[in-house]
Parts: structure tokens; sequence; C-alpha cells
């Protein structure tokens, strides 16, 4: 999905609604910035019960877990 948004007098821009819905961004999240070449990536930064309550919930809808979870890797995989 790509969306237009405008940089703000104080260097502010908006998150457009539609991207809020879908990454489920609220008031006082946090968000990860990373440049690559010419591109700005920004990316929704997880707390970790938020993460840990999704990571149950793809859990729950597979019939066994992973034997073992490098969880630093999993978590930090969101931000690569």
């Amino acid at each position: 999905m790509r969306v237009k948004s405008k940089i703000g007098p104080k260097g502010q821009v908006v998150i457009p609604k539609e991207l809020r819905e879908e990454f489920k961004l609220a008031p006082g999240d946090e968000v990860m910035f990373d440049a690559k070449e010419d591109v700005i990536l920004i990316y929704p930064k997880m707390n970790p019960k938020k993460f840990v309550d999704e990571l149950l919930r793809i859990v729950k809808n597979k019939k066994k877990a992973p034997p073992k979870i490098d969880w630093d890797k999993l978590y930090y995989s969101q931000f690569e």
C-alpha cells in the first residue's frame, strides 16, 4: 500500500489512518526509522507484551510450536 503525507513545519509526518489501522498503531506507540540508499523506512516498534500476544496468537494456530525459538532473532527481525 502506498499513501502520501506531508512533512509539517516542525519536521513531523502524520501516519495516514489506513496504515495506523492496518498496523494497529495508537498514540504513544513508538516507531523505528531506517535509511537504505534513497529510501526511509518506518517500522512499528512492538512493545514486549504486544509482541508476545501476537506470537502466541500465531503459535496457537499451529499444531506444534517450533522446538527452539531464538527470541532475539525473532524480535529484531521486525526491524530488518
